[in-house]
Parts: structure tokens; C-alpha cells; sequence
């Protein structure tokens, strides 16, 4: 290890001691006045209450409780960041929390919030949108995933936020460098009901602002981004067997650029750009118990979003998009006997899609060589679309303990209806455990997949291909758990994804069919890989976790002419590990340590052996465009970037009084400061001098000291 990293390791030690040093001293000094919290410590062979060993037949599935999620060092308050650190999951880098699972795209995953479809979890993919002081529990399905949930290739994350408390009015506010909380809860009717109501928001924007009218700084250049969120959730028990749920969602993103200029086009007008999104959901849910053996929940969800862009300069442009979205679904759980479960339900969506694009259109003409010559036609247009989406959805599911406590099947086939594409699909899924001991448990899944395109332009009348279909993926499964001891877990699983019917597009326009289609249904893939999870609960001092994914990748694409029709896509990642370790000396601190490494992602290098030049013909207007250096791409993802690794920790004390806990938080980000690479660019160079341009590489986070304050009543 560079000494220099050495040296970052040693100051990041003592910033951490110098910060709770003192508090470790008033702790000694006055012991009397604390007043013990409600924390449980238990011992190495005591027992938590979370069961780690699941007999049945569920596959590729983790769970995480609140205290799991609000643990592990380096999450930046991001639920994502730590699913990140489960097997089977591939991140983008440190600057988002977007996801690949099992080599699947991005938008092969859907997230549900207590049951309702979020369409978009991120705050503008730098975040996600969940409050981790909410959520009761996560389930993460990297594969195998029941017949209850639609229209996902790889993965499903299913967060479910808690109630309020119904012993009394409760509340929380937190101040950290990233953002402000607060959380307001209790009962209402004597009891019957309980609400839960909290705010957040980030507030660099404030902050810079406030800077820049002191005079202390200068914002040009300078990307300010502001995200805030607010919800509420009122439950009322209409009987003791009939539930009542009201939620509301609301969450925003804004960002500015004022000035920004292009290192490549140093004479062009400095860019100013804008964005901003707004989200607001509400559903209703309501729960009836029928009998003991029959419980039925109908709900409803509304969801409206908007999204707005703009970019001034010498080519500006503006785009509006909104989407409205309503879903209705009603589920049923009828359980005849305490070995045998069935499950059916209806889910019906409806979206209502408007895009009104305002760009400059530049026609290019090309030497018979593809090499750009110059427009012969400049133009700005507007392209407007209007969509309307809608899909029924039917499943049935029966969960059946054939051998009590042996062998378990849940078996479950998806109907749905996709209007748009016109096409109904059919989606049998299976899986089986079977316990060979007490603490052994063998899976296996196999299931069929559908996904309907993921853009609305792939399949419109005038830009895309109304002829599309759905896309598709087999999954096959199979893994072994283990029970070490009462508070130790060892998971083995192997997986094979098929893929099939995914849509592509050419890489080159020329070698397009006259009239097209751009998008076709000739795409396929394969994914297949080897995960190990090791757990120990955080029972006596300490808890975490284990992972390591082996992971092989391919996507096929036979309209590419310019590029290989098989390649590896730029979720392909070879090997990833993270070890999460959370350690209680005392009953009021706690120390995590979250370690991440993973082998180089693909990407598209530049040629560098050939260069030219042509004129810059990004402006129409210019009567006398500059020369700009040009060269070609080498294949698509033909090289990989170096691995990347890095290491968060985190300290928080807490102090308990008789009315209020405090609770303050240190934590370090990358802490021996490893320069993970995250893209390459092209800057500088001379056409005068015939200086090429040369690449440098844009990283990842540095190092990051990071703390708040955290007060409950």
C-alpha cells in the first residue's frame, strides 16, 4: 500500500478518535445521569428474533430489517447503496445507486413500494428515493421471483415502510452533511388509527447559494443539485380484522449548470442547463381478513410525473415530458390448512405518456469513407408523442408443504395482457426446497419471464417498430443453505439466465433498410454465475456479511455492422465482493466498516493510432467552423477499466435521557482515499500544432468525511 494512503488511514483514525474521545470521557464521568435505552445486546449463543435459515422454497431472496439497513458504513442514507452490497448486484459506480442484477439491464428491475409499482426509485439516479428511517424490511429478489410480481426480466425490490406507533406521539429530526430529516408519528382515535408523517431534503443548493451571495464563491461551472421528498401514512383499524391504508409520496429533483464550457469547443457559447422532476403518488389500500383462512386487499395507486430539461447555448434545446399512471389490483390468500397456501389476484395499469422535444437537427453528409464532411441540411424541430399504455395482469400461486417440514413447492403462472403491443404472455414459474437436516436446506427454481419494452419510442407508429413484442428470460436456479450455528448463515447458489426477444437497433443508420424498422425483437443473451453469502446476526458484539459474485455476461445484437454481433454489455462483471462488519464494544456505541471490490466494468475505448481532422459543424450558424480533432471508436466494450476497491467506516455514540435520545454519527467515505476510475475522457489538444487530444480519467469519490446529529422523542 502507497505510504500516502498509509498516512490518509492514520489521520481518518485520529479524526475519529478526536471527535468521540470527548464524548467517550463524559460517558466515564457521568455514568450517573444516563439512563439506560431500550438496546438488546444478546449474547454469542442468545438468539435474535430474525430466523436466518428460510425452509421454504424461496430462491435468490435476502430480507433486511431496519437495523441492517441503517447500520452499514458508506450507504450515504441510500437503501440502494446497500443492497449493493448482496450478491448478484453490480453498481454503477460511487456517483449513483442504479443497479444491474444478474448481468440484467437496469430497467430489467422493478421496485415496489408496499405494493405499488414505483416507476423511477431515484433521485435523478444519485440516490434513491427511500427514507431508510422508514423501512420496516426489504425483500431483494436477485432471481426466482413469485408469480406475484409482473413485468421484470432480473430482479424485484420490494421495500415496505413501517406504521406509526400507536403508544404516543413520537418524533426525529436529523442534520447531516448530506441532507435534513425530520419525522413526525402516533396514534389517533383513541388508538385505532396511527400516522407517520416525514420530510427530507438535500441542501447543497442552499448552501452554495448562500456562498455565492457572501462572495465566497463563484457557481459557474458548478453542478447544484437539490433533491427533498415528503410522506405520510395514516392506518385505521376499522375491525380488528379490516385495515384501512392511506399513503402519500411526493419527491422532487432540480439541478443548475450556469456556464459550463466544452473543453473541446473553447470558442462556442457557454452551456446552461437546467432539470427538474416532480413525483407524486397516493394510494389506498384496504385489508380484510375474511375468515381465518381468507384475507382478501383491493387498492388503488395514482401517480402523476413531470419532467422538464433545457440547455441554452449555441444549440439549445428543451424537453417537457409527463406521465400520469393509475393501477388498480386486488389480491387474495386463501390458506384451506397450515401446510397449503393459495394465491391469486388481478393487476390492472393504465399510462397516459406526453413528450414534446424542441432540438437542433443536423444532417450529416459523409464520405463514402462514414467520415463527417459537413451538414447539408440545419434545421430545429419539435417531436411530439403521445402514448397510451395499459396492461392487465392475472396470477395464481399455491404454496404446498408436500412432506411437512421436508419438501415445500410453490408453484405459480402469470397471465398478462399488454395492450400497446397487442400480445398476451404466459409465465409459469416454479420452485422447490427440500431440507435435507434441520440446518440444511437444497432450492431450485426454473421460470419464465416477461418484460414489455421498456421505451414507449420502441414501439410508436412514426419512431419505432408497432410490431414489437415483449421481451423474455428463463431463469434456472439451484443453491444449497446452511445453518452453521443459531446466528451463522452459509449460502451457495448458481444461476443460467436465457434471454430472448430483447429489442436492439443498428449501430449504423446506413445500413438500415429503407423505411426500417430501427428496432427489432432480434436481440438475445445468457448470464450465468456463482454467489456466496456468509451472515452472522448481529447478536453479542458483533454482525454483517459476506458476498462474492462470479458473474459471465454476453448480449447479442445481429443488426450491428460496425460492432461484433456478440459482446459483452456494460453491466459484465467478473467478480465482486463487500464485506459489511458492524462491532458493539459498549451499549451505546457502534463502529461499521463496509469494504467493497470488484474487477474492471466493459467499455468502449477510442482508437488513438488515427486521428483527423473536421470541421466542428456543431453550430449551423457558423459561416467558419473551427477544426477539431476526430477518431473512431475500437469495438464496443473491448476493454475494461482497472478494478475498483474502497472502504467507508462509521462511529455513532448515542446518549439516552428520560424524554429524548441523541444520537451523533462520523462517518469516512473511501477512507483510504483509492482513486477508482469511473470514465476516460478526451481534453485538450492543438490543430495547429497537430497535438492530439489526450485522455484522462474522470474518478470516483475521494475520500469523504461525513457526520450528523440525530435527536428522537
Amino acid at each position: 500500500m502507497e505510504k500516502s494512503k498509509v498516512f490518509i488511514i492514520i489521520i481518518s483514525l485520529f479524526l475519529t478518535l478526536g471527535v468521540f474521545s470527548p464524548l467517550l470521557a463524559a460517558e466515564e464521568d457521568k455514568e450517573e445521569d444516563l439512563i439506560l435505552p431500550d438496546i438488546t445486546i444478546y449474547g454469542e449463543g442468545e438468539k435474535k428474533d430474525k430466523e436466518l435459515l428460510d425452509p421454504g422454497p424461496g430462491v435468490s431472496t435476502h430480507t433486511l430489517d431496519q437495523e441492517e439497513i441503517l447500520r452499514p458504513a458508506g450507504s450515504l442514507e441510500d437503501l440502494h447503496r446497500v443492497i449493493q452490497t448482496l450478491p448478484g448486484v453490480v453498481k454503477q459506480g460511487d456517483f449513483t445507486s442504479i443497479m444491474y442484477i444478474r448481468g440484467g439491464n437496469v430497467q430489467e428491475t422493478m421496485t415496489f413500494l408496499d405494493d405499488i409499482l414505483i416507476i423511477n426509485p431515484y433521485h435523478m439516479g444519485i440516490f434513491s428515493i427511500f427514507n431508510n428511517d422508514l423501512v420496516e424490511s426489504v425483500d431483494f429478489y436477485a432471481g426466482g421471483f413469485p408469480a406475484i410480481y409482473p413485468n421484470a426480466l432480473s430482479g424485484v425490490v420490494d421495500v415496505h415502510y413501517r406504521e406509526g406507533k400507536r403508544d404516543g406521539v413520537s418524533g426525529m429530526a436529523d442534520l447531516s452533511v448530506i441532507s435534513a430529516k425530520a419525522r413526525l408519528e402516533g396514534p389517533y382515535l383513541g388508538g385505532k388509527g396511527s400516522y407517520l408523517l416525514s420530510a427530507r431534503r438535500t441542501y447543497y443548493d442552499l448552501i452554495l447559494a448562500g456562498l455565492e451571495k457572501a462572495g465566497s464563491i463563484d457557481t459557474d461551472e458548478t453542478a447544484v443539485p437539490s433533491f427533498s421528498d415528503l410522506y405520510g401514512k395514516f392506518v385505521l383499524d376499522i375491525t380488528p380484522r379490516n385495515k384501512l391504508t392511506l399513503s402519500l409520496l411526493r419527491y422532487d429533483d432540480r439541478v443548475t449548470i450556469n456556464e459550463f464550457e466544452d473543453p473541446m469547443r473553447p470558442d462556442a457559447d457557454p452551456l446552461e442547463i437546467e432539470y427538474k422532476d416532480v413525483n407524486n403518488i397516493v394510494s389506498l389500500w384496504y385489508d380484510s381478513g375474511i375468515t381465518p383462512w381468507l384475507d382478501i386487499n383491493t387498492g388503488f395507486s395514482y401517480a402523476y410525473m413531470e419532467y422538464e430539461g433545457s440547455v441554452a447555448g449555441t444549440n439549445p434545446m428543451k424537453g417537457k415530458f409527463n406521465a400520469d399512471n393509475l393501477t388498480i389490483m386486488t389480491g387474495a390468500s386463501i390458506k384451506p390448512s397450515s401446510h397449503h397456501e393459495i394465491q391469486t389476484g388481478v393487476q390492472m395499469y393504465r399510462t397516459k405518456i406526453r413528450m414534446d422535444l424542441f432540438i437542433p437537427l443536423i444532417i450529416k453528409n459523409l464520405d463514402p469513407l462514414g467520415h463527417y464532411i459537413g451538414p447539408i441540411n440545419s434545421k430545429k424541430v419539435l417531436v411530439s408523442l403521445k402514448e397510451k399504455l395499459s396492461y392487465v395482469g392475472f396470477y395464481l400461486q399455491e404454496v404446498w408443504d408436500i412432506i411437512p417440514d421436508k419438501f415445500t413447492a410453490q408453484l405459480g403462472v402469470r397471465s398478462d395482457y399488454w395492450a400497446d403491443i397487442r400480445q398476451w404472455t404466459y409465465s409459469p414459474r416454479m420452485n422447490i426446497s427440500y431440507n435435507l437436516t434441520p440446518d440444511t436446506v437444497i432450492k431450485t427454481s426454473c421460470g419464465l419471464y416477461h418484460q414489455v419494452p421498456a421505451n414507449v419510442l420502441f414501439s410508436d407508429e412514426e419512431f419505432g417498430n408497432p410490431d414489437l413484442e415483449g421481451e423474455q428470460s428463463i431463469h434456472y436456479i439451484l443453491g444449497i443453505e446452511h445453518l452453521l450455528n443459531t446466528n451463522h448463515l452459509i449460502r451457495l447458489e448458481g444461476y443460467y439466465k436465457d434471454l430472448n426477444n430483447l429489442v436492439v437497433n443498428y449501430d449504423d443508420l446506413a445500413s438500415m433498410p429503407p423505411g426500417g424498422p430501427f428496432f427489432t425483437n432480434d436481440g438475445k443473451g445468457y448470464s450465468w454465475g456463482l454467489e456466496l453469502f456468509l451472515q452472522k446476526l448481529d447478536v453479542g458484539k458483533w454482525g454483517g456479511w459476506l458476498s462474492y459474485g462470479f458473474a459471465y455476461t454476453k448480449r447479442y445484437n445481429p443488426l450491428h455492422t460496425l460492432d461484433p454481433e456478440w459482446f459483452y454489455p456494460l453491466q459484465d462483471q467478473r467478480h465482486t465482493l463487500s464485506l459489511v462488519l458492524n462491532y458493539r464494544p459498549w451499549q451505546l456505541w457502534n463502529f461499521s466498516a463496509k469494504f467493497q471490490f470488484s474487477s474492471g466494468k466493459p467499455y468502449t475505448p477510442v482508437d488513438e493510432s488515427f486521428w483527423w481532422l473536421e470541421e466542428d459543424r456543431r453550430d449551423p450558424n457558423d459561416p467558419d467552423p473551427p477544426d477539431v480533432w476526430m477518431a473512431d471508436n475500437e469495438d464496443i466494450n473491448s476493454a475494461r477499466f482497472p478494478p475498483y476497491h474502497s472502504l467507508g467506516v462509521k462511529a455513532e455514540r448515542k446518549f439516552i435521557k428520560q424524554n429524548w435520545d441523541l444520537s451523533l454519527y462520523f462517518e469516512i467515505l473511501n477512507a483510504y482515499y483509492h482513486k477508482n476510475i469511473f470514465t476516460y475522457v478526451y481534453r485538450g489538444g492543438d490543430v495547429e500544432a497537430g497535438i492530439y487530444p489526450e485522455r484522462e480519467a474522470i474518478y470516483d469519490l475521494p475520500i469523504i468525511p461525513y457526520f450528523g446529529i440525530k435527536a428522537e422523542f
